[in-house]
């Protein structure tokens, strides 16, 4: 609620906009007539009972006691109704097109800061010269996203957030994002988390090219190839 002194209310002054308060619109949409020039909408004025509970609303108007009268009957659902219903709320949450960060939270626990150094020397002894793979993430919640970082930097690789300095997008499908469409334009290499997943648990990079991202359905949706649009990008950019 405004007070008298807010920059948006002597804008609106100025420029010859009426000001009320929130009384005005709560009685408005509780079907009362009501007139803007009226004190008891006026800025300044006591705001009462502007959420009234389903009791009070039955006693503003009839048309309000007939909307509310059908959450006063019992539902019937049949034993066979709730089955149904039960295995297609399963089906749902276990379905990772819809929640695909589920399964993914289900892989193994990651490795500590002091096993992330440990192997970090024992790459620099070694003097490995494998290439730097810098990772971007898209889809990722925070749970898994800090997993995969652990794991990631465990195999020397480092997290940042542009996709333009990436060598690798990481993400869970096929879905229009700002970030996947950027990647395909700038002829990323995009994956899917499983690369990180299962480099740590094999100790080394796997082949980009096995888990290149492959989303059947929004492929197929989207009328495009995720592997073919970043080789074409690759060679012709799509932003010169």
């Amino acid at each position: 609620m405004f007070s008298a002194g807010v920059e948006k209310v002597e804008k609106a002054r100025e420029w010859d906009i009426q000001v009320v308060n929130y009384q005005w619109l709560a009685d408005n949409y509780a079907g009362q007539r009501v007139d803007p020039d009226n004190q008891r909408y006026q800025l300044g004025q006591p705001c009462e009972g502007v959420s009234p509970g389903p009791y009070v609303l039955e006693m503003i108007n009839d048309q309000f006691k007939q909307l509310l009268l059908a959450w006063k009957m019992p539902v019937i659902v049949t034993p066979e109704q709730w089955r149904r219903s039960f295995e297609t709320k399963q089906a749902v949450e276990n379905d990772e097109g819809v929640f695909p960060n589920k399964k993914l939270r289900m892989q193994s626990a990651p490795p500590s800061e002091a096993e992330i150094a440990a192997k970090a020397e024992e790459h620099q002894k070694a003097g490995d010269t494998h290439p730097a793979y810098v990772i971007a993430f898209s889809g990722i919640d925070d749970e898994n996203k800090h997993v995969l970082t652990q794991k990631l930097r465990y195999l020397g690789g480092r997290v940042c957030e542009e996709v333009s300095e990436c060598t690798h997008l990481v993400t869970t499908n096929g879905r229009r994002t700002e970030r996947l469409l950027e990647a395909i334009c700038l002829g990323k290499n995009i994956v899917n988390p499983y690369w990180i997943v299962h480099g740590y648990e094999c100790r080394q990079w796997m082949d980009t090219l096995d888990y290149f991202l492959h989303d059947e359905d929004q492929e197929r949706h989207l009328g495009y190839n995720c592997k073919r649009s970043v080789v074409r990008a690759r060679h012709k950019k799509v932003f010169e």
